[in-house]
């Protein structure tokens, strides 16, 4: 798995040498560990839905044929939301701690119940609940194996993990 977070940690040793700072030896440049704990902090901050300020999150289907970017935003995410469904709001993520450095919803997947007949081929995380609304935020798309063909009446369930890397 990438790392998606981690610490550098740069050293520098100076000396004072007949009045002269100096130093001594070469910059050394290290990468560290980044804990569990801290992982588990940073998502917690990230993704809790406290009332003083932190976003609320959400998931969104998606039906054209594209590949996610890295630079795909919540203004320009790249992919057409999928609204073919009876939901009058994207589904409010649910998240729960498993205290590995991940969160995730198996017990409150997103539920979608579609309305007509739709190719759905991935899904994202974003930070508003507007049905095929601009999101000032996309977290994370996916693009999944296997593009969905659904039909009015089907359900579409969506879990989605987080994983801090150290």
């Amino acid at each position: 798995m990438k790392k998606i977070m981690k610490t550098l940690h740069a050293v520098e040793q100076w000396r004072k040498i007949e009045g002269i700072w100096q130093m001594v030896g070469d910059k050394e440049v290290n990468e560290n560990v980044f804990t569990l704990e801290g992982l588990e902090y940073v998502m917690d901050v990230m993704f809790n839905d406290s009332p003083d300020g932190n976003y609320l999150w959400y998931t969104a289907l998606f039906k054209n044929d594209i590949d996610p970017q890295d630079t795909d935003t919540g203004a320009f995410p790249g992919w057409l939301e999928c609204g073919e469904y009876d939901e009058t709001v994207r589904p409010y993520y649910e998240k729960e701690f498993s205290f590995t450095g991940t969160l995730s919803n198996p017990s409150d997947p997103a539920v979608f119940t579609i309305n007509d007949t739709v190719t759905i081929y991935g899904s994202a995380f974003v930070d508003r609940p507007s049905k095929t609304g601009t999101a000032n935020m996309l977290i994370a798309s996916s693009k999944w194996d296997t593009p969905r063909d659904a039909i009015a009446g089907d359900i579409v369930r969506v879990v989605i993990e987080i994983a801090g890397s150290n």
